[in-house]
This record gives C-alpha cells, sequence and structure tokens, in this order.
C-alpha cells in the first residue's frame, strides 16, 4: 500500500481593480474499481498495479477575475500516464525534464532528428488558463490517468 503524495503550484495575478480573485481548489484522488456502480471511488491508497484517476478542481471564490491562472502539477514518482488529460477552461502543456520546460507536444532531439516524447516520459503537467480571465464562480478543472507500477 502506497499513500499517496501531491504537489500543486498555483499562480494567479489579480486584474487591475479593486476587487480580488480568490483561486481555491483541490485535488481528489479516484482509483478504478469494478465493485463500485460508477467504476471509480475516492482513496487515499493505492496499490501497485491500481489505475489513478486525478481530478484537479480550482474555483475563483473571489470578487474579482483571476488573470493568469496556471496550475502545476507533478506526475507522482512510481507511476505512468496512460493517456493525455482532459482539462476544461485551459490548456494543458507537458514537461518531461522534471518542469524545466513546457510543451503542448514536447519534442526531443534523438540522432539529430526531432521526434515526439512519448506520454510516459511526461514528468509534470501544467494547466494555462485558456480564457483571458477567470470570473468569480467559475472553474477550471483537469483530469489524468496513470498506473501505479
Amino acid at each position: 500500500m502506497t499513500r499517496i503524495a501531491i504537489a500543486l503550484y498555483l499562480l494567479a495575478q489579480a486584474a487591475p481593480a479593486q476587487t480580488a480573485p480568490d483561486m481555491q481548489g483541490k485535488v481528489r484522488v479516484f482509483i478504478k474499481d469494478p465493485d463500485v456502480k460508477e467504476g471509480w471511488r475516492e482513496s487515499e491508497v493505492v496499490r501497485p498495479g491500481d489505475t489513478v484517476r486525478y481530478r484537479l478542481e480550482y474555483q475563483n471564490k473571489g470578487t474579482g477575475p483571476a488573470v493568469g491562472f496556471t496550475l502545476q502539477n507533478e506526475i507522482p514518482e512510481g507511476t505512468l500516464l496512460l493517456e493525455r488529460p482532459t482539462a476544461r477552461n485551459c490548456r494543458l502543456e507537458f514537461s518531461h525534464d522534471e518542469g524545466r520546460t513546457y510543451a503542448e507536444n514536447p519534442t526531443r532531439k534523438v540522432n539529430g532528428k526531432t521526434v515526439p516524447v512519448p506520454p510516459a516520459e511526461f514528468t509534470h503537467l501544467r494547466c494555462r488558463q485558456t480564457p483571458p480571465q477567470i470570473a468569480p464562480g467559475e472553474q477550471v478543472a483537469a483530469e489524468y490517468l496513470v498506473l501505479v507500477k
């Protein structure tokens, strides 16, 4: 059994006004469970072989818009990204070098040729806000699946 640890980095700026954003969020962790009607159950403990779904949910609970919102999260060590994540109200970018560089479709040079980095080698993901601002009450979410090695 393994307890999961999650590191999140949240960056947001206030819009130039007398109101302030208040981005609040949580990470929800689900494991695949065929015995549950929905097929997933929330859990803090995972085992090798488990398929885990991470859901990052953020909402602007402030009185003003959030501008420049970015959410960064590492893909936990000991796991393998299973598919490209999905997101709402943000553009996903990935890193394969421990968060030093990000791209929507990371590449690297191999024998002088540029080749795509396979998702299994991604170490971090970043969710960059796509609307110009996140209005009070609006949500941003991203979800991804990993396999526990």
